[in-house]
């Protein structure tokens, strides 16, 4: 029964401890335990005490000398609790201590809107950050995180005042993150134009599905006899895709050394079970293909406009897709790619079925965005 006013007495029964025995307890204000003492109770009735209920207790039992019985008839648990938490003393004391150290130090996470209105804890470092990236996107420089955290190192060590650097400052991913939420910069996508896809595309995208799909079921081909064989332009300055720019500018120009259009072209092809086979590169304007150490397997060839031709299929299909698992015994294929000029030649198809037994699936003009596989 449980009572409320100035003389309490409480009694209620209980199973406690290791025991397992059932206690009658009766107590008046001056008990140990309160309302937030147990974790749980399960539902033969054991319970399971907080450290820091279990530590008052503890000093209870040193306020009486030591003695257990009467610790236990005051506290409202069973000797054989406090015998326990006699013997484990020690590790409760670490173990609260611990969790008070894990608490101090744990981390506040702010809003969005905290993080833009409060003031970094490095006010003129980040003032020049801010400076540079402007200075940096006028000239179409694209900017990632890591050149932001790597500059604003450089300037904490550089530039800031003794005074300033009492604080140390790491240019961790957090720091970044609040840095770009207070100063309103994202991550931009550099301004492009990509290819136009023609309005009829479903009708296209339906009639080419349906036509592998018979092919597949007329000469039941196994995934490994399904390719794909697609060219794609490399450039040697690859200027990146991404910048960090200030929220709201209309465009995001990219500044690139002026040897942006200097570029080979790689082709690269796949079997529809996730194999992937050995590329080919085109080296561009050249006559010959230029010294240097390429890997056995890769076919390296030149090419004036560097694009593939009909010739270069014919090397593509006798070094690449002959030489593909399996390739040389000839096994009824099927191969995928876009409506490239040199891929229509009638000559160019009618090689693959004839020597190397295999029908030739061609993407329609347009429709390389949505059908050919990534």
């Amino acid at each position: 029964e449980i009572h409320t006013g100035s003389g309490t007495r409480l009694a209620f029964t209980t199973t406690t401890g290791n025991s397992g025995e059932e206690t009658s307890l009766e107590g008046g204000n001056d008990r140990c335990e309160n309302t937030n003492d147990f974790l749980s109770t399960s539902a033969r009735g054991r319970k399971s005490y907080t450290i820091a209920f279990k530590l008052r207790v503890l000093t209870k039992y040193d306020e009486l000398g030591g003695n257990k019985a009467r610790t236990a008839k005051e506290c409202g648990v069973s000797r054989q609790c406090i015998q326990d938490w006699v013997r484990d003393r020690e590790l409760l004391e670490q173990t609260k201590k611990e969790r008070q150290i894990a608490v101090r130090k744990r981390r506040h996470v702010p809003s969005t809107d905290q993080v833009k209105q409060e003031r970094g804890k490095f006010p003129h470092l980040e003032e020049r950050v801010v400076n540079w990236i402007k200075d940096l996107r006028q000239k179409g420089v694209t900017i990632s995180g890591d050149n932001i955290k790597r500059y604003a190192k450089i300037v904490y060590e550089e530039h800031l005042s003794d005074h300033e650097r009492t604080i140390d400052f790491k240019a961790s991913n957090g720091w970044l993150d609040r840095f770009l939420l207070r100063h309103g910069i994202t991550y931009r996508s550099v301004t492009s134009q990509g290819q136009k896809v023609p309005s009829n595309a479903k009708e296209l995208a339906q009639n080419f599905l349906q036509y592998v799909q018979e092919k597949k079921a007329t000469h039941k081909f196994a995934p490994e006899s399904i390719g794909n064989m697609d060219e794609t332009p490399m450039w040697f300055d690859l200027p990146s895709s991404k910048s960090y720019d200030f929220r709201g500018v209309k465009s995001v120009p990219a500044k690139t050394t002026g040897k942006e259009k200097l570029r080979y072209t790689v082709v690269l092809s796949g079997m529809a079970d996730g194999s992937k086979l050995q590329p080919m590169v085109i080296f561009k304007g050249l006559k010959h293909v230029p010294k240097g150490k390429y890997p056995k397997e890769v076919p390296v060839q030149v090419n004036e406009k560097g694009y593939m031709t009909s010739e270069l299929m014919n090397v593509w299909k006798q070094n690449v897709w002959k030489n593909r698992p399996r390739g040389f015994w000839r096994p009824q294929s099927m191969l995928v790619f876009d409506s490239a000029t040199m891929h229509l030649k009638k000559t160019v198809i009618s090689s693959f079925k004839q020597h190397y037994n295999t029908q030739v699936a061609i993407i329609p003009s347009g429709m390389t965005p949505i059908l050919q596989p990534a």
